[in-house]
Parts: structure tokens; sequence; C-alpha cells
């Protein structure tokens, strides 16, 4: 589900920003300072929130269960279902805590969230090392005026960061739909936290996003914790001495699992760096990206609320910042709606192999997309291919088999099914 501004978007865990023009990249974030900047903090929350990376290796683990199933029978039948117990689990996690994918311009009213739950029990393989019972929440948000419940989830906490640190560099008067965009507002305006200024509330989301199913978080931690209503509800309370107490404080599961913030970010970053360079092996230049990256986070983003320092910097100083990231670990892709890419850093010393091994990602995405796509009938990235290199194909050959396993150097999508041993099997 892209996280979408009303003129541009973020791929989570791809690594892609998309700026809705025809115009020339370089061009296009000339002209919408905003929007690039709003999209940028997407890309931050990629590299450092845990339930954005958790996303992430739920992504390459989703990929490497269809390749398993696809080199074993020599065939994929679309759309692909035949997801291991540990896929089902992580799509099921997802569905329930991302939230919906609507946006909802006006909100007079909301009702108490409708709440629904799965149970399972899975073997932790990454912490404890041990079989743990879990249960996965929904949230449905009744709104006045309409007849079917909003979603509410992690989506709303990351719109509602990106938004507020867009307008508070880059005021303007237009309006956003509420949902997502100001979520966090009408919750707590609801629950009697109005008086809370927005760096406050910014640093409550961002802190909610390190937990694995931040508005579950929020509504028990936060909005229906009586204790903590009261304690926010303090004349005297500083803002400073908040985000020091968030940022001192961990989380402890229902089966009496503690883990403090910085223990679960570098725990998250390290399978991060791990299980992406695993998945990406074949691209020396994607593995030492994610190595950059890794270490990046560690030393300039963790043990922080990095999303709250960021609203509180001086506009300068967001640009130096946002400088100073693309200058050390880059943007892998930035692309145009027309389908035009380019990588960053884009300099002339830049090596051609690094851009062709980007590209990598969006592939892997709308692979992804394909595959659970019954009716698609031609390459996934055909429209990207006519658009960014000179050739002559229509895209059917990816289900002419013959032609298909036929070594095609110049095809990027050939090289990707090639690189995962996928290019001799058969879709159906």
């Amino acid at each position: 589900m892209p996280l979408r501004n009303i003129d541009g978007q973020y791929i989570p865990s791809f690594f892609s920003i998309i700026l809705e023009t025809n115009d020339k990249i370089n061009v296009a974030i000339e002209a919408n300072p905003a929007t690039f900047a709003h999209e940028f903090v997407h890309y931050l929350q990629d590299l450092i929130l845990p339930y954005n990376i958790r996303l992430n290796l739920s992504k390459i683990r989703w990929f490497y269960d269809i390749s398993e199933i696809a080199c074993r029978k020599g065939y994929l039948k679309r759309p692909f279902e035949e997801w291991n117990r540990d896929s089902q689990l992580l799509k099921l996690q997802y569905q329930y805590t991302i939230g919906d994918g609507k946006f909802i311009d006006q909100v007079a009213d909301i009702g108490e969230p409708l709440i629904s739950s799965e149970e399972f029990c899975a073997f932790d393989e990454s912490f404890t090392r041990k079989q743990r019972k879990s249960t996965i929440y929904k949230y449905s948000i009744p709104i006045d005026n309409m007849s079917e419940n909003y979603n509410i989830g992690a989506r709303d906490l990351l719109e509602y960061i990106a938004h507020k640190i867009e307008r508070k560099h880059f005021p303007a008067n237009s309006a956003v739909s509420q949902f997502p965009y100001e979520s966090v507002d009408i919750l707590f305006e609801k629950y009697g936290l109005s008086r809370l200024p927005v760096a406050t509330r910014l640093c409550i989301a961002e802190y909610c996003l390190y937990n694995d199913n931040p508005i579950r978080f929020m509504f028990q931690q936060f909005l229906k914790n009586d204790s903590m209503r009261a304690f926010f509800s303090s004349d005297d309370l500083d803002p400073k001495e908040i985000y020091q107490l968030l940022l001192l404080s961990g989380f402890q599961t229902t089966d009496g699992i503690a883990e403090s913030l910085l223990h679960k970010t570098n725990r998250r970053l390290e399978q991060f760096k791990t299980d992406l360079q695993t998945g990406y092996g074949r691209f020396p230049q994607i593995v030492e990206w994610v190595s950059e990256v890794s270490k990046f986070a560690k030393d300039r983003l963790s043990n922080r609320f990095i999303f709250t320092d960021l609203f509180h910097m001086s506009t300068p100083e967001l640009h130096n910042f946002m400088k100073e990231t693309i200058s050390t670990v880059g943007i892998p892709l930035v692309m145009n709606k027309k389908g035009e890419y380019i990588s960053f850093p884009n300099t002339q010393s830049q090596e051609e192999r690094t851009t062709q091994e980007f590209i990598q990602f969006y592939i892997l995405e709308n692979f992804l997309l394909f595959i659970e796509d019954r009716k698609a009938n031609s390459c996934p990235i055909r429209k990207f291919c006519h658009c960014n290199y000179t050739v002559d194909c229509n895209g059917g050959y990816l289900f002419d088999r013959e032609k298909r396993i036929k070594k095609n150097d110049a095809c990027p999508f050939w090289n990707f099914l090639n690189a995962y041993k996928l290019s001799d099997i058969q879709y159906r």
C-alpha cells in the first residue's frame, strides 16, 4: 500500500519515491520541495522505525517463499496462494496493523473503536528463540458520515508524522484529508488530550511505531490509559521531559517479554542488515548500500526520536540534514509518473552498475504485485523499460518460455529472474 501525498508517494520496503509529474526528476524536486520533504520522511521511516523494518523483512521472506515453490514445481500459479505458515502470519499481522487505504476529507465525529482480533502461536526465531502465543488486533473507527468504518493503523501514524514535518517547514493553506493526515489530532481531541502540543503528539506517534502494533499500543498506553491521561493533563508538563521519558522506556508483551527502545532498534537494524543483504545477495552494490544504511541509522538516527527532532529543526537545518543523508546513503530510486528514474547521489562518478542494481527494488515490488494478479498478461515492468531504455518489446515474452529462457542481458527483468533462478519457470 503506497503512502501517498497529494502529488507524491513513497513505496514502503522498496525505497522508492514517485513524484506525480511528467517533469524531469531534478526539475520536479526543485519545483516541489514540500512534496519531496514529505516523501523523504517516509524514506527515513523505512530505515529506522522497527515497525517499518519488520515490514521490509516480511517482503523479502514472502519473495523467498514464492521462489522456493517456483523452483521446486517449475511453475507459478497466479494469484499465488501457497504461502507457508510464516508468510501467512506475517501477512495477517500486516493486514491487521497497517490500517486503511482510504482518504476521508472531513470527519465531524468518531465513535469508540470496534476491535477484532486473531490468535496464533509461532516460533520467535529472532529474539526469544521460543514458541510464543500472540494476538493481533484490528481497530475500526465508526465515523458519523460514513456507512463503512475506517480501519485505523500504522499508516495513520506514518502519514501524520510526515504531514506535520512538511507543514512545519513548508506552511500551506490547502486542506488535506483528515484521515490519515490528521488522525492523531482527531484521536487526541476525542480522548481529552487536545492540550498537548503538536510536537508532543508527534513524539508519542513516533514512539508507538517502535511497537509491532502501533495503533493498539497508542490506545492502550495513552488514549485509554487513565493514569497516563491524567499525567498529560498536568499544567507544568515539560515536552523535553516527555521526550526523555519515552526514550528511556520500553515495551513489555503480554507474555512478559521486556525490551528497551534502544535494544529493539539495534535488534531490528541487525535484522535489516542481515536479511536484506541475504535477500539481495546477488547484487553486491545493494549489499554495500544496506551496510552503509545500517551504519548511518545506528550512528545518526537511533537513540533519539529523529522525526520529532526534524520537526523541531529550523528549515535550513532540515535542508542540511536531508543533504547529509542523501550524500551519505542516497535514495535508491526517485521516479516521475511516466516511470523515468534517477538514483541519488546522482554524480558523474557514480557507477552505472549501482543504478542498475537499485532498480531491483522496483522490479521486486512489481514482481510481487504481478504474481498476485491473475489478469496481468505482460511483463510487469514494461512501461518502465520503454521509458528508460531503448527496447523493442511488447512484454508478452514473459509467457513464451522459448523466448524467455534465452539469455538477454539487456533485459532488466530477465536479469532479475535469472539471478533468482526463475528465468525457466512457467507462469499460469
